[in-house]
């Protein structure tokens, strides 16, 4: 099998996490990571089954809150598994800044958050990311927007 260059492996988590968007399995939520419940249903798995692999359970996840980093580390996991249940919140995000990059991560963030960039006296900072913020009000559109955005550069969100 040929080994992925980053670019590819952020465009996979990117087509992955558009996908379990759109089967309704993320649900876009502002302000939360990933939903107490899941972490908690994690917990209690390694608690019964010891430190295994998380990808079986996230695979017959039937719905769980994310932000927009929350959907890109679960997916991450998804398809480049290598996160147990008992390492799963700190390697999840480990594994995903390692491919997205701390500024990349952020810039999604931002724009699915709706986090403006202005000065202290309010002035825009960096407009083409307010005015994406400002194009797509919906958290689940914005979602889809980014994620896509995503897929069309390369693995690099550009508003």
């Amino acid at each position: 099998m040929k080994k992925l260059t980053k670019s590819q492996m952020r465009v996979a988590i990117a087509k992955d996490a558009l996908a379990q968007l759109r089967a309704e399995k993320y649900v876009a939520t502002k302000n939360v990571y990933i939903d107490d419940t899941l972490l908690n249903d994690l917990y209690a798995k390694s608690k019964e089954e010891g430190d295994i692999s998380a990808q079986p359970f996230l695979n017959t996840l039937k719905s769980c809150k994310v932000c927009a980093k929350g959907a890109i580390y679960l997916s991450t996991v998804r398809k480049f598994n290598d996160v147990t249940l008992c390492n799963f919140h700190d390697k999840s995000s480990e594994k995903a800044e390692s491919i997205f990059g701390e500024n990349n991560l952020l810039r999604i963030e931002s724009a699915f958050e709706r986090w403006k960039n202005e000065d202290k006296k309010g002035r825009e900072t960096n407009s083409k990311l307010n005015k994406f913020i400002d194009k797509y009000p919906d958290k689940n559109v914005r979602l889809e927007k980014i994620l896509l955005n995503v897929i069309r550069n390369k693995g690099v969100f550009k508003p």
